[in-house]
């Protein structure tokens, strides 16, 4: 789980996030994001009813997000309030496709350093 602190919970910052962020787009993923001034990262996982009807199959997608962003958390930089969707197609990826595609978007996004090889 996700710290307190980590969490984007108010519905005013999330509906600030989705008017004014930048958007990063996945297959199966989008990521909104907005710098803030707090000096911390904090998100909000949004898994609609068009991903699968199923509360007990959206929840899973959640938990699977929220823990890949509770481990690559520490490692981050950078101060945004980011809102993870997902779109059909979410309730077929593995966790760690979940977590290759987090991985490459937060790089993309220049909020995770890139692991030289």
């Amino acid at each position: 789980m996700l710290l307190a602190i980590n969490r984007l919970r108010k519905t005013t910052e999330i509906d600030r996030v989705w008017k004014r962020g930048r958007s990063f787009f996945l297959p199966v993923l989008q990521i909104k994001s907005l710098p803030n001034t707090l000096g911390i990262i904090r998100c909000a996982v949004v898994v609609g009813t068009k991903v699968s009807k199923r509360a007990v199959v959206r929840n899973k997608i959640r938990r699977r997000i929220r823990e890949v962003m509770r481990l690559v958390m520490p490692r981050l930089t950078g101060s945004v309030d980011m809102i993870i969707s997902t779109k059909k197609g979410a309730e077929k990826l593995t966790y760690a496709e979940i977590e290759k595609q987090l991985h490459e978007t937060l790089t993309k996004m220049h909020l995770l350093p890139s692991e030289k090889k």
